[in-house]
């Protein structure tokens, strides 16, 4: 009975038909939409709940006996465990605003020794990221998952405020080997940062939607201390 309770055992879950068409998003995930698709016949809601989290998937749907399960595979949340839980999501009640980039999965063009990615994104306004010796660096951040960006702040090195010029911002849902080439400018900012405001704030109006955030530089150099992407 104890596993019984790990799996989505609400009661709209046990219809066989479901009246409308609710949506349901996985309790260890956060994001905000889902990007693909995949269809099954499937006899009820509970079914289909159970079969969206053997195969990991984020969030799902269920009616008239067909199950649409999002983005497979994106749910890692429990690891290799099934035992996933679900509730109602309501894509368009508001969500409280936090930092999707914390801690997650960073590509630089280049970094320089031990100054690295990571360092941008731990959430420490007092390590450093810096790349190494090129033209048009730029730094990559995986959400591990789909959001609505809204704002993207950073925090320049201080040493280094004249390098925080002609700066571009790029997102996409899918990922480029080349960093921001293949992805949509959403932002830019001319600088040069004025070495005196703590960070740069950039609005996304309207709020893009994405998986992966580029800031691209047309110096050589980058360096920052904090790269924040708020959804």
């Amino acid at each position: 009975m104890d596993s019984l309770r790990h799996w989505v055992c609400l009661g709209a879950l046990l219809s066989p038909l479901a009246a409308s068409e609710d949506l349901y998003r996985s309790n260890t995930y956060s994001g905000q939409l889902y990007v693909s698709t995949q269809t099954l016949p499937l006899l009820s809601n509970l079914m289909c709940a159970l079969t969206c989290a053997l195969h990991s998937c984020t969030m799902f749907s269920f009616q008239d006996g067909v199950c649409k399960m999002h983005d497979v595979g994106l749910d890692g949340g429990t690891s290799t465990s099934p035992y996933r839980s679900y509730s109602l999501y309501d894509a368009s009640a508001p969500a409280t605003t936090f930092d999707a980039a914390f801690n997650k999965p960073c590509q630089p063009h280049t970094q320089y020794a031990t100054l690295v990615c990571e360092r941008a994104f731990d959430g420490d306004l007092t390590t450093q990221f810096h790349s190494y010796d090129t033209l048009s660096p730029w730094l990559g951040v995986d959400l591990q998952g789909y959001y609505y960006v809204k704002t993207i702040i950073f925090m320049p090195n201080l040493s280094a405020a004249n390098w925080f010029v002609n700066m571009k911002v790029f997102v996409g849902t899918q990922a480029d080997t080349n960093g921001y080439t293949n992805q949509t400018l959403i932002a830019t900012y001319p600088g040069p940062w004025d070495g005196q405001s703590s960070v740069v704030v950039i609005t996304v109006t309207p709020p893009a939607a994405a998986r992966y955030v580029i800031l691209q530089s047309t110096n050589t150099y980058m360096s920052i201390n904090d790269f924040k992407v708020m959804v």
